[in-house]
Order: structure tokens, then sequence, then C-alpha cells
């Protein structure tokens, strides 16, 4: 999304996060825009997601996808403070401690029907919420939210 975003001129910024806590999961999504490209923006947002919703990932974007989070795993343990928020983010909660050496493996194992199958339950769970930081007018976040709401199953 990004890069469609970044290529268009459209976006200052977009990011996802993922995780898990000990009761709840997230999927998350920022980014930082001009109110006159901020429709164009969702739209990319809302197509790209769909797309993943339908199946239609390529081959190219699993294996780049794989590659960032590779490297995202390899980036988040240079400092003594990143390896030990890596360790304690889940002992705290049930006492499981992850094996570092692992992630690799398990970032390669994701399949498609994985993928798909994780951001359909993400959905079909239909709880979200669009937060805005603005200075527009209420009308305009609604209209922006409105561009995601056909995505979910209840709506």
């Amino acid at each position: 999304m990004f890069g469609k975003a970044r290529a268009k001129g459209l976006a200052y910024s977009v990011g996802s996060y993922a995780g898990c806590g000990t009761h709840e999961s997230a999927w998350d999504m920022s980014g930082q825009v001009n109110h006159d490209t901020a429709p164009q923006l969702f739209d990319i947002i809302a197509r790209e997601l769909k797309a993943v919703l339908d199946g239609k990932i390529t081959d190219e974007e699993i294996e780049a996808a794989k590659s960032f989070m590779l490297g995202r795993h390899q980036m988040g343990g240079q400092t003594v403070s990143q390896t030990a928020s890596f360790y304690t983010g889940r002992y705290f909660a049930d006492e499981f401690i992850y094996d570092y050496e692992k992630v690799p493996d398990s970032i390669k194992k994701v399949s498609r029907d994985r993928i798909i199958s994780t951001a359909r339950e993400f959905f079909e769970a239909n709880t979200w919420v669009l937060a805005a930081v603005s200075n527009g007018d209420r009308e305009e976040i609604i209209d922006l939210g409105s561009r995601l709401t056909k995505l979910f199953s209840d709506e």
C-alpha cells in the first residue's frame, strides 16, 4: 500500500502493525496524509484489503511481505531493550518464552491460505475503529470510514 500511495504522492507515510495479547489481536494501519489526497489513499487501502480478502495475492507480494517481516525481526533485536521486549511481551501473560531462533522459520512457513483466512477472521469479527487527528470536519472522517465499511461482513 505504501509504495502505491507514495508513488502517487498521496501520503507522507503509511504503515501497519499486527500483534496479539492475552485476550486480543490487532491489525492496525496508520498514515499521514493531506485532506485533499485522503480519499484517494483510502480507496487504495480499501482496494488492497479487498484483494487480500478475495484471495488475490501474488507470490511476489507474499515473498515481499515475508522479506519485510524477516528484516523487521532481525532489526528488532539490535538493542538490549528490543531483545527484552521480544522475550517479555508474552512471558508476563502466561510465562511462555518465544524462541528467537525459530521466528524466521515461522515467517517462511506462512502460506497464502493462512494470510487470507487470518485477514478474513479480522474482518468477520467486525470490530474496528477509524480514528483521525485532524482539523477537518466530522463529515470528512465519516466519508473516509465509509470507504472501509463495505469490507466488513455485517455492514
